[in-house]
C-alpha cells in the first residue's frame, strides 16, 4: 500500500516537474518569439513598435510595447493661416499580460495566451484618463490572443459596446469584433471582423449607420504577397440635419458599397480581379446610383511584387524621415524598378464593366489596355514601348449628363477668372449663361472631330491603340 502511494507521488511529482520545466521552456520561447517579431517589424519608418520592461515569471509574463506614429513634415496651415495644431507624433503604450504553456488558462494546451489592453495615449492623456472614468469597459482587455504550439496566432478583438451623453448629444455604438487566424507554418491569414451600427442625435442632426462587416481567406504565395478572397460591405448611413431658425431639413443617404476581391498565383504570375457594386447615394432629393465597377489585373509578375514589398519594408525600416518629399525620392527607385519588372511580362488592365445611373442620365462603358513586354524592353525608348501598347474603349454617356458636366466646369472657371479680374464683374446669371453657350460648343466640336458621335439621347465613342496608331469611331487619329 505505501508503495503504491510513493508510486502515486512520484509520477505527480514527475508529472509537476514535467509541467513546471515545459512551462519555464516556453516563457523562453516566448519571449524570444515576441522580442523578434518586433526587432523585425518594428520600424516602418512613420510607425514604430517598441518592447519595453519585459517581465517574465514561472506561469506568466508581463511587458509593454510602445507604438509611435510620426506626422509627415510639412502639415499645411488651416484655413485661417494659422499653422494645424497636429502634434508631431502620437504614442500609445498597449499592456500585455502572458500566460505560458502548455495549459495556458482554460485556452487548452497553448504555448500562450496573450491579453492586450490599452494604457497610455500621448500627446492626450488627460482625455484618455476622463474616457476610461466615462467608460470602464475601456479597462478591460480588448485582444484576446492564443499561440497554439503549430506557430499559430488566433486572435479576437472585442470593443464593448458604448452609449452615452455629450452636452445635447446622445450617442450609441455596438461595437466592434474581429478575429483571426495567422498560421506562419502554412502561410495563411484569415479571419472577419463587424463594426457594428452606429447612432448619434442632437437637436439639429440625427445620424444612423448600420455599420461594415468583411471577411478575408489569404495565403502566402511568394514571400509579402498573399493571395486569395477578401469582401468588404459597408451598410446604409442616413443623415437628417435641420435649421432651427427657418426650418429647412437636409436628408443624406449613403445607401451602401459592397467590394469582393479574388487573386491567385501559379508561383510566377499574380491575377487579380475586383467587383465594386454601389448602392446608391441620396443628396438633396436627388439619387446617384446604383453603380457597379468590375476590375482585372492579369499576369503580374509575382517575383516582381514580392521584391517591392520587400524593398518598401526595407526603406522604411532605414528610414529616419517623415518628410513626404524625401520619402517620395526614396520611393522613387523602388517603383522604377516594379514598373521594370511588370513590363518584362504582358500585364493586362481590363475595366470589363463601368456602370453609373446620375438624375441626368448614365454612364457605361469598357477599357481595355494590354502591354506585350520582354526583357529587351527598355524604358528609355517611349516610342518603342508605344509600340507594345495595346488598348481598346467603349464609352456611352447621355448627352444631358455631359451638357451638365461641361456646363458645371465652365462655370467654375469663368468665376475664378472673375475674383481674378480676368474678367468683368457680370453676374452668376450671365455667367450661368455664358457657361451653358461654353458647353454646347465644346459638345458640336467633339461632334464635328469624330470624337464623339450622337446615337438618340447619347453620346458615344469607339477607340483602339495598335501599334502606335490611334483610331476613334474608325478614323485615325495623329498622336502628334
Amino acid at each position: 500500500m505505501k508503495r503504491n502511494l510513493v508510486i502515486a507521488l512520484a509520477f505527480v511529482l514527475f508529472c509537476l516537474v514535467g509541467w513546471a520545466g515545459a512551462t519555464y521552456v516556453n516563457g523562453i520561447r516566448l519571449e524570444k518569439n515576441f522580442s523578434g517579431l518586433v526587432e523585425k517589424y518594428g520600424n516602418l519608418g512613420i510607425l514604430s513598435v517598441k518592447l519595453e520592461d519585459y517581465q517574465r515569471g514561472l506561469l506568466t509574463a508581463k511587458t509593454r510595447t510602445v507604438v509611435e506614429l510620426k506626422f509627415p513634415g510639412g502639415v499645411p496651415n488651416s484655413p485661417a493661416g494659422e499653422p494645424a495644431e497636429l502634434p508631431d507624433k502620437v504614442q500609445i503604450v498597449f499592456e500585455h499580460f502572458l500566460s505560458h504553456g502548455p495549459l495556458s488558462f482554460g485556452s487548452g494546451l497553448a504555448l500562450a495566451r496573450i491579453e492586450t489592453r490599452i494604457v497610455s495615449v500621448s500627446p492626450g492623456q488627460a482625455q484618455f484618463e476622463q474616457a476610461l472614468q466615462r467608460f470602464p469597459q475601456l479597462k478591460e482587455p480588448f485582444l484576446d490572443s492564443r499561440v497554439t504550439y503549430s506557430g499559430a496566432l488566433e486572435s479576437r478583438m472585442d470593443v464593448q459596446a458604448i452609449e452615452t451623453q455629450i452636452d445635447t448629444a446622445q450617442l450609441k455604438w455596438g461595437g466592434f469584433t474581429a478575429e483571426s487566424v495567422f498560421s506562419p507554418r502554412n502561410k495563411t491569414l484569415a479571419g472577419a471582423f463587424e463594426l457594428r451600427a452606429f447612432a448619434a442625435h442632437t437637436p439639429e442632426a440625427e445620424l444612423a449607420w448600420d455599420g461594415a462587416n468583411g471577411h478575408f481567406d489569404l495565403a502566402e504565395a511568394l514571400p509579402l504577397v498573399y493571395v486569395g478572397e477578401n469582401a468588404f460591405k459597408l451598410s446604409a448611413c442616413r443623415v437628417s440635419m435641420s435649421n432651427p431658425e427657418t426650418g429647412e431639413q437636409n436628408n443624406f443617404e449613403l445607401k451602401g458599397l459592397d467590394v469582393r476581391s479574388s487573386s491567385s498565383c501559379d508561383g510566377k504570375l499574380v491575377q487579380m480581379e475586383q467587383a465594386m457594386t454601389f448602392a446608391g447615394l441620396t443628396m438633396d432629393g436627388q439619387t446617384y446610383g446604383p453603380g457597379v465597377l468590375e476590375i482585372e489585373l492579369r499576369n503580374l509578375d509575382g517575383e516582381g511584387l514580392s521584391t517591392y514589398q520587400q524593398q518598401i519594408l526595407e526603406v522604411f525600416g532605414k528610414s529616419d524621415t517623415t518628410s513626404l518629399d524625401q520619402l517620395a525620392l526614396q520611393f522613387l527607385p523602388v517603383y522604377s524598378q516594379l514598373l521594370a519588372k511588370m513590363a518584362e511580362g504582358n500585364p493586362q488592365l481590363n475595366i470589363r464593366r463601368l456602370h453609373f445611373v446620375a438624375p441626368q442620365g448614365e454612364i457605361d462603358g469598357q477599357l481595355l489596355v494590354s502591354f506585350n513586354g520582354g526583357k529587351e524592353v527598355s524604358q528609355d525608348d517611349p516610342a518603342a514601348l508605344m509600340q507594345r501598347v495595346e488598348a481598346s474603349t467603349e464609352l456611352a454617356i447621355h448627352e444631358r449628363l455631359v451638357q451638365l458636366i461641361a456646363i458645371n466646369s465652365a462655370e467654375g472657371q469663368l468665376k475664378r477668372a472673375r475674383e481674378t479680374g480676368n474678367l468683368p464683374q457680370l453676374s452668376d446669371a450671365e455667367l450661368a449663361g455664358m457657361a451653358r453657350q461654353q458647353a454646347s460648343a465644346q459638345v458640336e466640336a467633339l461632334l464635328a472631330q469624330n470624337l464623339v458621335v450622337r446615337d438618340g439621347d447619347k453620346l458615344k465613342t469607339t477607340a483602339s491603340f495598335r501599334q502606335g496608331e490611334l483610331v476613334v469611331n474608325g478614323q485615325n487619329m495623329p498622336l502628334f
